[in-house]
């Protein structure tokens, strides 16, 4: 991903409040309470539009030094290893169950955690797989203690996307904080 200036740098007045993803984000969109949904969201129906932001696939994060995994990993492996899920909404992680599901294999999760905030500790400190975006996945690993590793069978790959409803789709604020998010994705 390529450099871009901050948020604060381009619109020093702009305050940014972030919100987990809910049933509750397209009233909250259509209301105007929120501007923007991004993540993995199935679509919202009438009255709500959407842009690809990029592609995101899953991987397979743990420790670099993990006394078990080396620098491939077997779909033996994976389900002998012990695992940290992530359950929040909005990141394809409905994705790896039904993947997991349809393909008969069986993980144990000795972890679940509602959002990928602190995960890298939990990775580094204990020896856990965890199925990340692949995105977040090479961040957390930028720092030397984690590695990250292909899956060791398909899973299908999702499209991140920013949602917002139509009646804000000619609205100067919106578009431009339409434009911001999408030019820190489409031009990386």
């Amino acid at each position: 991903m390529r450099a871009s200036p901050s948020l604060s740098s381009i619109a020093p007045n702009v305050a940014i409040d972030l919100r987990r993803l809910s049933e509750a984000t397209p009233k909250f969109l259509e209301s105007g309470q929120a501007d923007l949904a991004v993540g993995f969201i199935q679509p919202m129906g009438a009255g709500f539009c959407q842009q690809r932001l990029f592609k995101e696939r899953f991987v397979c994060a743990l420790r670099r030094d993990h006394p078990r995994i080396g620098d491939s990993l077997s779909v033996d492996e994976f389900e002998s290893e012990i695992h940290l899920a992530v359950t929040t909404c909005g990141t394809g992680h409905g994705v790896v169950e039904k993947t997991l599901e349809a393909k008969n294999i069986r993980r144990k999760v000795g972890l679940v955690v509602p959002s990928f905030l602190g995960i890298a500790s939990i990775i580094t400190t204990l020896d856990y797989l965890a199925v990340l975006p692949e995105q977040l996945a090479r961040h957390l690993a930028s720092a030397g203690n984690i590695k990250v590793l292909p899956l060791p069978f398909s899973m299908p790959s999702y499209y991140i996307m920013q949602h917002w409803h139509e009646r804000y789709t000619q609205d100067p604020a919106s578009r431009w904080l339409r434009s911001v998010i999408a030019n820190l994705f489409l031009c990386s």
